[in-house]
């Protein structure tokens, strides 16, 4: 069964959230005019939105991105990840993944913040990830400022897999009114992860003219270069943060007609920036079908496939026994 709950403060700020994988349904945010309107893009019927394979909003446990080949090695012993019919690759998790399944819930509130925690334990072999893991995905929404936090924590009892992030397609025109391509973005990334056609990366390369949102642009501006739809249709690639943490914006997305902007801050020192290249054909809440650069992801996490990835020196998607996993994603809302 999923159950919805809602996260609102005195700033107009809503959350919605579902049980169903510990995920954003919607946000409702205010323009420079204080018109409250819908900033991400989801489906129109709640039931799609539990269980599409768009992973809307969506943690994506046990790992977020594609695993290569559905497999991995940890301490010399192969795991395979069930995957979807006919996949070559393991997508989020695998067709067994966390997004599909019920966390359990706890309430809390106090003069500062309103906090929602979804709780999930995984047992070992679910998936065909080792060990037995225990998650929290945790909401945290300020009284007084338009910030959200989530903060993911994990501890396991054998070494395993563990990278999640959030999913969430934004659109910050209100209710899908445009799309994405007119969306200013900044990442504060120097670093890039090439990808090849199953979008796998391939290496680390510093950012090119297309790839360098250091210096902010429109998300359209190259996005039809053959440098960027060649192997992806768009963009769906790792940017590796110059400065994570609670002191550095990591990224910055603006919609410059209706004011509304999100600044980001986060632990993780990887960011997945994917532009809705393959969509479902899924009636979504503007009231049609979801098209291509309808919204954008900035899923913040560790270096996706990074067990897999022999140029990566450090693994960080491989959590080690008795280790704790804390991980955190902040957002501001603002509007000019």
């Amino acid at each position: 069964m999923n159950n919805i709950y809602k996260l609102e403060n005195k700033k107009g700020l809503k959350i919605i959230l579902s049980s169903i994988g510990a995920g954003i349904v919607d946000i409702i945010a205010p323009d420079r005019n204080g018109v409250e309107e819908s900033i991400l893009i989801h489906p129109k019927n709640i039931d799609e939105y539990a269980y599409s394979s768009c992973y809307f909003g969506k943690p994506t446990g046990r790992t977020a991105g594609r695993i290569e080949n559905g497999s991995f090695e940890i301490n010399n012993q192969k795991y395979e990840i069930v995957k979807a019919k006919g996949n070559k690759h393991a997508l989020h998790g695998g067709v067994d993944g966390w997004a599909f399944k019920e966390f359990k819930v706890e309430q809390k509130a106090d003069k500062e913040y309103q906090y929602i925690v979804f709780k999930y334990y995984s047992k070992d072999g679910e998936g065909g990830y080792p060990g037995n893991l225990r998650a929290s995905i945790s909401y945290r929404l300020s009284n007084e400022k338009n910030v959200l936090r989530v903060e993911h924590h994990g501890q396991t009892d054998k070494d395993t897999l563990l990278n999640l992030t959030n999913h969430a397609y934004f659109n910050l025109s209100g209710d899908g009114k445009r799309n994405i391509l007119d969306h200013i973005l900044y990442i504060d990334a120097s670093k890039f992860g090439e990808v090849n056609q199953d979008i796998i990366a391939t290496g680390i390369k510093d950012v090119d003219e297309v790839y360098d949102f250091k210096i902010p642009h429109e998300i359209g501006k190259y996005i039809e270069t053959s440098e960027c739809q060649n192997n992806s249709r768009g963009y769906d690639n790792p940017f590796i943060i110059d400065q994570p943490g609670e002191h550095s914006v990591s990224a910055f997305l603006l919609d410059r007609i209706s004011g509304r902007y999100i600044k980001i801050k986060s632990s993780y020192e990887c960011a997945v920036f994917y532009s809705t290249n393959y969509p479902d054909p899924i009636i979504v809440n503007h009231g049609e079908s979801l098209k291509r650069y309808d919204g954008c992801c900035l899923e913040f996490q560790h270096f996706p496939n990074g067990v897999n990835s022999s140029f990566l020196s450090h693994k960080k998607d491989v959590l080690r026994k008795n280790e704790k996993y804390q991980e955190f994603i902040e957002y501001e809302f603002c509007h000019e």
